[in-house]
């Protein structure tokens, strides 16, 4: 009897060690290493600059196995790629890369910073050659790349290749030409650790075969970094900025023209800020700008000193929120020609328009208080009167001791001055000062 009972004991004692032994090895089994993963993609600008810095630092704090980079770029901004690079390098954490398709140009600077890089098959790396291709900077990228190589124990020369066309490496690349490697050259020539054909492959090589991978995302704030920064959508912001200020101008009151604007070139601005290329000084000086400009619409007669001195400030503080100044004269010159040309249609057809008419109408007021609708009236050609209001180019003039509304031939004239009728187009009385 007791003999059972002592067995009963020693099989309960070792069920227990078993079950418990069991608990304590289930978290070690249940939790696998954390990995995050940052995407490289698209171009390379100082919002995604923004968010892989963000995302090094968070992966710090979380105190995370590894990084992998899932690279497929053409490139983008050097001062982006230069931000990125610095983040990689300054980082203690194991940084992976692999490039899915393409890692050329500002790409290829942010691949060979990574501790190990690993390349799908078909995918291809190199092609850095900068634009514009000054001397100086071609000469500091090169450094760049080489530094770099250096300090991940890749062959300077290859790198430095990628960006220099006057450097030859015989069997690769002749002078005049920049090396793009395919990811099997890159593996022969051990530029990169190895081809391989997934990013869960490329942990696996790189030491973390049973990982859990977490993607990271941009937040909002960083995707209205990247959006704004894209000379596209750049240009379109500031044309119909420009173009829709313009015509809230030259109209009376405030409508949907000045709130597109605002909102427009609002937009634009406050990805700028978030991207770090502009600062309050230059929003500062571009409201300056825009009211000087105001100024000299809605009061200084003519052109002079204030129109020119807004359109300096206007310009001026929309060049220098762009890093490459190659990218900010095109866009600054495409929108201006785009809101110049905007504005010639709207003062040909839309002010013309039934529905301009019915704008201009609902502004007049009864016959009472001595205003009169306009009507086809040919006969007014040629004869003259006086602006009560300003002309901008719409307004307000006596003509044949009738209160018109009238508009110019483009320019500006002030209250007070005579005019003289020259065309008329239905209910478009068009004047000139005389």
């Amino acid at each position: 009897m007791l003999r059972s009972i002592k067995k009963e004991y020693l099989l309960i004692a070792i069920l227990m060690f078993i079950v418990s032994g069991l608990f304590l090895q289930s978290p070690a089994i249940a939790k696998k290493p954390i990995v995050y993963e940052i995407p490289v993609k698209g171009t390379i600008d100082l919002g995604l600059a923004k968010f892989i810095s963000r995302g090094i630092q968070q992966a710090e704090r979380e105190e995370v196995e590894a990084i992998i980079l899932t690279i497929d770029t053409f490139g983008g901004l050097v001062k982006g790629a230069t931000d990125i690079r610095d983040s990689i390098l300054n980082t203690k954490l194991p940084v992976i890369a692999y490039v899915e398709n393409r890692a050329w140009s500002a790409g290829a600077l942010i691949t060979i910073a990574s501790d190990k890089v690993y390349m799908n098959s078909g995918s291809s790396i190199g092609a850095a050659e900068p634009r514009p291709k000054d001397a100086k900077i071609v000469s500091a990228f090169r450094k760049e790349f080489q530094t770099t190589a250096e300090k991940t124990g890749r062959d300077d020369k290859l790198a430095a290749a990628m960006v220099d066309a006057k450097l030859k490496i015989e069997g690769l690349v002749d002078e005049g030409e920049i090396l793009t490697l395919t990811a099997k050259e890159a593996a022969r020539l051990e530029f990169i650790n190895k081809m391989v054909n997934s990013k869960e492959e490329a942990l696996a090589e790189g030491g973390y075969p049973d990982t859990k991978i977490i993607q990271l995302h941009p937040n909002l704030q960083e995707k209205l970094a990247r959006f704004t920064s894209n000379p596209a959508v750049s240009t379109i912001l500031i044309t119909v900025g420009f173009l829709a200020l313009i015509i809230e101008g030259i109209t009376l009151g405030w409508g949907a023209a000045g709130s597109i604007g605002l909102l427009s070139l609002g937009l634009y601005f406050t990805g700028r800020l978030i991207a770090g290329t502009t600062g309050f000084g230059l929003i500062l000086l571009f409201i300056v700008g825009v009211l000087l400009l105001a100024l000299e619409v809605l009061v200084v007669p003519g052109f002079g000193i204030t129109g020119l001195g807004g359109i300096i400030a206007v310009l001026g503080s929309l060049f220098f929120t762009f890093e490459n100044k190659e990218v900010a004269i095109y866009v600054i010159t495409i929108s201006s020609i785009a809101s110049i040309l905007g504005i010639i249609i709207a003062l040909k057809y839309f002010i013309s328009s039934t529905a301009w008419s019915r704008i201009e109408l609902s502004e007049r007021q009864s016959k009472e208080e001595g205003y009169i609708s306009n009507q086809s009236d040919e006969t007014l050609i040629g004869k003259a009167g006086q602006t009560i209001t300003p002309l901008r180019p719409a307004g307000i003039a006596e003509i044949d001791k009738k209160r018109l509304d009238v508009v110019t031939e483009g320019g500006y004239i002030a209250a007070n001055e005579e005019v003289e009728v020259v065309d008329v187009q239905g209910r478009r009385i068009v004047v000139r000062k005389l």
